[in-house]
């Protein structure tokens, strides 16, 4: 498939789907968001934190925290 193949591609998908925004988004009702806020157990925010300060750390482009079973009962 050439590059030319591929964009055209690309722009009939997106076409597409924007017409089937316009017309659905008619018939569905607004998008309706709930925030619900917990406490985390110490464990939990231990997690938070370590991935937190992996995204705000500039040097590093893709975390690499090692996700591990824990039961947080």
């Amino acid at each position: 498939m050439s590059v030319k193949q591929k964009n055209l591609s690309v722009l009939s998908i997106h076409s597409y789907l924007e017409e089937l925004k316009v017309r659905y988004c008619k018939i569905f009702p607004p998008k309706v968001e709930k925030i619900h806020y917990c406490e985390m157990n110490e464990e939990q925010e231990e997690l938070y934190e370590r991935v937190k300060s992996q995204y705000r750390n500039e040097d590093s482009k893709s975390p690499s925290i090692k996700w591990e079973s824990t039961n947080l009962d």
